[in-house]
Order: structure tokens, then sequence, then C-alpha cells
């Protein structure tokens, strides 16, 4: 676990999404498309980014199982009830070593997910990115969906082009929960990352 890796914002139309974030002075990659019925575009920053996403192909969504996290299905969900911050992701080198991780020290976990999709670099070439995610879930805060994403082409992510921002946008400071459960993820969040949990009275 490295630190942040992205935070999924999730909408009913991508497109007026990608038109808010422009306005605002954002950078936006071209959209993708995912596998599993979504699509995005990634806000590049310094060390993070944020995803836009919206379901696109609702009969492409896999449901969850048993033993699997549907990253699809929960966004499906998520946007059933209101849009906005849907999921927060860790960065990570090894995916399958963090749900093993999480596992022992008593969290939720799923079976690791493997993907690729096609992304474009700025000067048109076309390339494959892949990605491992690890998938966790707090009872006490269903309404936040946490992943580890380990990146096969994290060099992607680091374009000049996108990078480069009229809003002067560098980087994600800080990450606010607020809302019912919100106080009772500080120990969940410290299982997961291995940090220490502190509250506002500390």
């Amino acid at each position: 676990m490295r630190g942040l890796n992205h935070l999924v914002l999730t909408g009913h139309d991508l497109d007026r999404m990608c038109e808010h974030y422009e306005s605002l002075g954002f950078t936006l990659t071209p959209r993708a498309q995912h596998p599993f019925g979504t699509d995005n575009a990634v806000i590049q920053l310094h060390g993070c980014y944020l995803e836009l996403l919206a379901v696109a192909r609702p009969q492409d969504v896999p449901e969850h199982g048993a033993k699997s996290f549907s990253f699809a299905a929960f966004n499906r969900d998520y946007v059933a009830r209101h849009e906005g911050f849907a999921m927060l992701v860790f960065d990570t080198q090894d995916a399958r070593a963090d749900s093993a991780a999480w596992q022992k020290v008593g969290l939720k976990t799923y079976e690791p997910f493997d993907f690729q999709r096609p992304a474009k670099l700025p000067n048109g070439e076309e390339i494959t990115v892949g990605f491992s995610l690890a998938f966790t879930s707090a009872p006490q805060a269903p309404w936040i969906g946490l992943f580890a994403c380990q990146h096969y082409r994290p060099d992607y992510y680091e374009q000049a082009r996108y990078l480069a921002h009229e809003n002067t946008a560098q980087s994600v400071r800080d990450v606010w929960i607020s809302g019912d459960g919100a106080l009772g993820l500080a120990e969940f969040i410290a299982k997961l990352t291995g940090l220490e949990a502190k509250t506002e009275a500390d």
C-alpha cells in the first residue's frame, strides 16, 4: 500500500461530467471504455488522478458474486441513489498481497480482479493499460467503495499534456468522508492501510 491512487466520481452522463470539469479548467484524457459496461475519462494529477465514470452499457454490467465484487454493479447502484464521490482507491504494487493482508486482519475480501483496456497517448498512439484490483468493503459504510489498484502502465498516468491544467491544479491534498457511519471508518481504514487511526479527539 503506497497511499492514494485515485478517486472515482460517478454520474449519469459522462459527457456532461466532462464538460463540467473542463469548464472548471481541468484537462481530461479521451473517453475510454471498460469491458464491463462503464466508460471513463481521467483527470491526471501529480501522484494520483480523478476518474470520471458512468455506466454506458448496462447490459454488460456483471453482478456481484458470492466471492466477487463487481466494480460496475457498485457504481450502477451508487448512481441510482445519487451522483458524486463513489470510491476511494489506494495505490499498490501487489493487489493480491494486499488482499491477503486484509484477510489476515479480519477485513472482508473478494477475489482479485484483473482487466485491460485500450488507451490513447497525447500523440495519438494507442496502448493497452492493465490493472489488478483488490476489493474490500466496510459494513458500517457500504456507500463508499474501497479497493487497491495495481497499474501495469503507470507511466500513462504521468503524461505532461494531461497534467497541464488551466486552473493550475496539481494534486489531491485531503480526502474527506462525511455522513452516517463516517467516524466508524477510522479503525477500518487503519486496518486497510496499516497506518494508525487518529480522530479529531486525538
